[in-house]
């Protein structure tokens, strides 16, 4: 037994086999609390479930099938996080002199079959310091073939072009390649293919017109149209 939190009464904890037991507790009265803090703790909201508490609000739940959710109690997935405008992961570097190519931060995805590629990481998403002293970051995305795990697909740079296939800021245009696909140096193919049972076209457009010129291609009659100042 032991004395509340007011001294005015016993506490009975239950012992069987070695098994301390506590009351279920609620969020906002946990079963195991903080003396000057009665309000933050842990508790099990339902059976099979852990919960933890803080200023009297569910803040974690460990659900029966080991799912775990910030912010919500019934999580759908491995990590459920829900929040008004604040469902937000932040991966934070620490380190107050980056390096040229050094990561920032990145997610990664592991896969244990061996076959293809093999076992490893089959993709990710990082983003690295472009720079010697940190003042410029690209994202990088990459994926996996039957040859190679983690291979480096698409870059979305610093300046805020996207690179495709090999692609590198170096080759860029500062003036334009907002999109790049492919580099000088490959030996292999590149192209852009638009698809539609319909019609595909590129359109461009100006502070004056959001149509001032197309290619279109009609698939209906096999017709390539050019125009500008549409």
């Amino acid at each position: 037994k032991i004395r509340n939190s007011a001294n005015n009464a016993w506490i009975e904890l239950l012992q069987l086999d070695g098994t301390l037991t506590l009351e279920d507790g609620s969020a906002s009265t946990p079963a195991l609390a903080f003396r000057d803090d009665l309000n933050t703790g842990i508790f099990s909201l339902a059976a099979d479930t852990f919960n933890i508490a803080t200023a009297g609000a569910t803040a974690i739940t460990v659900a029966p099938n080991q799912r775990v959710g910030i912010g919500q109690t019934d999580p759908d997935r491995l990590l459920h996080l829900a929040g008004a405008d604040t469902a937000i992961i932040r991966l934070e570097n620490t380190d107050t002199s980056l390096g040229s190519s050094q990561l920032i931060g990145g997610i990664e995805f592991e896969k244990k079959d061996p076959t293809g590629a093999g076992a490893g990481i089959a993709g990710a998403i990082r983003l690295k310091s472009m720079s010697s002293v940190g003042q410029a970051a690209s994202m990088f995305f990459a994926t996996s073939n039957s040859s190679a795990n983690d291979t480096d697909r698409m870059i979305i740079d610093f300046d805020g072009r996207v690179l495709i296939g090999g692609a590198s800021s170096i080759n860029a245009s500062t003036n334009a390649d907002d999109l790049q696909v492919g580099a000088s140096s490959q030996s292999n193919q590149t192209g852009i293919t638009l698809g539609s049972a319909v019609a595909s076209s590129l359109r461009f457009m100006d502070a004056a017109n959001d149509s001032a010129g197309h290619i279109t291609y009609n698939h209906s009659n096999n017709e390539m149209t050019i125009k500008a100042n549409d």
